[in-house]
């Protein structure tokens, strides 16, 4: 869902900012289990549980998740500079292209419980 509603965005003109570019290539650093709790340890943290799993943020209309979207720091300006016609048919086919998939927003999520 948060694919979709980017390449909406990218649609009506958006271009990633590059410190999100930068933030996407950090997060992907420590992205999987292995790599946050070696990360830990780097830090470190000499007790460290991850687990990973979906988290229902109770969010399931495809309206309240491209608002939810458009609240993130790299959408929320360029949502901004639109034009209110502009800005309200770039929402309009975001909410279309979530609801065409017909999920419910629960993204996967690691959980770090660490101690020094």
């Amino acid at each position: 869902a948060k694919d979709a509603v980017d390449q909406v965005a990218e649609a009506h003109g958006f271009v990633r900012p590059s410190w999100y570019t930068d933030f996407q290539g950090h997060a992907r650093a420590v992205g999987t289990i292995t790599a946050l709790e070696r990360a830990l340890a780097a830090a470190g943290f000499t007790e460290a549980d991850v687990v990973e799993g979906p988290v229902d943020v109770g969010i399931s209309r495809p309206q309240d998740l491209v608002r939810y979207r458009l609240g993130m720091p790299h959408l929320n300006a360029f949502a901004a500079s639109l034009s209110g016609p502009d800005r309200a048919a770039f929402v309009a086919e975001a909410v279309a292209a979530v609801s065409e998939l017909g999920t419910r927003f629960a993204p996967e999520v690691l959980e770090a419980v660490a101690a020094p």
